[in-house]
């Protein structure tokens, strides 16, 4: 009968240090390629406007800043820094630059082009991993 109570008590235990465990896995929301949850601001997100021309790099798996903020005045300068071809595509859009390795390129004023708001950047010869935020204000 001890036996029992004890197994009893031992059983309480494991499914009350589950739950607790369960509770603290954090946010159950799926997060974005970049590592974001995709309804999240993104707080590093880097401030590129005050410039007339603001420059993202592309390294072999990752674009530098990942997340960027600029003016809708401003031009694009994007550097591959990589040693492969990679692709600056923005969706929604008709931006669509191939890049070698050690070139660079660049766009017109970003407001011809996009409209304020979030983008979503990608290197189409690298997905899912190299992906980015675009900010337009």
């Amino acid at each position: 009968m001890q036996y029992n109570l004890m197994r009893r008590i031992a059983f309480i235990l494991l499914v009350v240090t589950g739950l607790f465990f369960t509770g603290c896995g954090g946010s159950s929301e799926p997060e974005s390629p970049a590592g974001r949850s995709p309804h999240a601001a993104a707080p590093d997100c880097v401030d590129l406007t005050g410039s007339p021309t603001a420059e993202i790099k592309m390294l072999d798996d990752k674009f530098d800043p990942d997340c960027f903020t600029i003016s809708d005045e401003q031009e694009l300068t994007i550097r591959n820094e990589g040693t492969a071809l990679h692709n600056f595509s923005v969706e929604g859009s008709d931006i669509d630059l191939d890049v070698s390795a050690g070139e660079e390129a660049n766009t017109v004023a970003i407001g011809g082009i996009l409209s304020p708001g979030d983008n979503k950047v990608s290197c189409k010869y690298h997905l899912p991993t190299m992906v980015a935020e675009l900010k337009v204000v």
